[in-house]
C-alpha cells in the first residue's frame, strides 16, 4: 500500500505541480488587477469639450480642470458622479453598492489566493479542500465584481451625451481581474480532480493487491 501511493504521487507529480504554479500566478494576477481597480479614480472617467475631467473609483473622485492640480473627494458625498460633470440625464444605482460589491469581490480574491498558496505549500498532502475552497472563493469574487461592471459597461453602450466617456481603466483592470480569478478557479478544480484521480488509482490498486492476497496462485 505505501509503495502503491508512493508511485502515484510521483507519476502525477510533474502535471500536478505545474497546475498548481499556474493557479498561484492567476489568482495572484487577479488579486493585483482587483487591487488597481479598488485604489484607482478609473470606474468612470469623464471628459468635457473645455477640458473639465471627472474620474471616479470606488472610494473617491476627482475633478481637474486645464490646471496642473486636481479636486479630490469622498464618493460618499457623491449621489451620481454624472451629475458632477453636468450630465443629470443618465441615472446610476447608488455607488454605496458598487463600494460593497467590489470590496467583498476584493476579500474574497484575497482569501482566494491565500487558500491557492497553501494548497500549494501542502501540495505533498493533496490539499483537496483547500482547492475547493479556493476555486470557490474566486468564482463568487468574480461573479460580485461583475455586477458593476455590468452595470457601467450597460451605460457606456447607451452613451449618447456630449460629455466623452473616456477609457474606464480601472473598470478595464478590475473585468481582466475577473477572468484571471476565474482561469485560478479553472486550474484549482483541474488540481482536485488530478487528487480524486490518484486515489481512485490509489484505491484500484489496493483491491487488486487484496485479491492477489486472498487468491494466490
Amino acid at each position: 500500500m505505501p509503495l502503491t501511493r508512493q508511485r502515484s504521487r510521483v507519476d502525477g507529480h510533474f502535471w500536478y505541480r505545474t497546475i498548481l504554479i499556474t493557479s498561484v500566478s492567476t489568482s495572484g494576477l487577479a488579486l493585483l488587477l482587483q487591487f488597481i481597480g479598488f485604489v484607482t479614480p478609473g470606474w468612470i472617467v469623464l471628459s468635457q469639450p473645455s477640458g473639465f475631467t471627472v474620474s471616479a473609483g470606488v472610494w473617491y473622485i476627482q475633478v481637474c480642470n486645464n490646471s496642473p492640480q486636481c479636486r479630490t473627494a469622498s464618493m460618499t458625498r457623491v449621489v451620481n458622479p454624472f451629475n458632477v460633470a453636468g450630465d443629470t440625464k443618465i441615472d446610476f444605482t447608488n455607488w454605496v453598492e458598487l463600494q460593497v460589491e467590489v470590496t467583498l469581490a476584493f476579500v474574497l480574491c484575497i482569501a482566494g489566493v491565500l487558500l491557492t498558496v497553501n494548497g500549494f505549500i501542502h501540495m505533498s498532502h493533496s490539499p483537496k479542500s483547500y482547492l475547493g475552497w479556493a476555486a470557490l472563493a474566486s468564482v463568487i469574487s468574480a461573479a460580485l465584481l461583475m455586477i458593476p461592471i455590468g452595470r457601467l459597461l450597460d451605460i457606456l453602450r447607451q452613451w449618447d451625451s456630449y460629455i466623452v466617456y473616456s477609457t474606464p481603466y480601472s473598470l478595464v483592470a478590475s473585468c481582466l481581474g475577473c477572468v484571471c480569478a476565474l482561469i485560478s478557479a479553472l486550474f484549482s478544480l483541474s488540481a482536485m480532480c488530478m487528487i480524486l484521480y490518484d486515489r481512485k488509482k490509489e484505491r484500484l490498486n489496493s483491491d487488486e493487491r487484496d485479491d492477489l492476497t486472498l487468491n494466490p496462485t
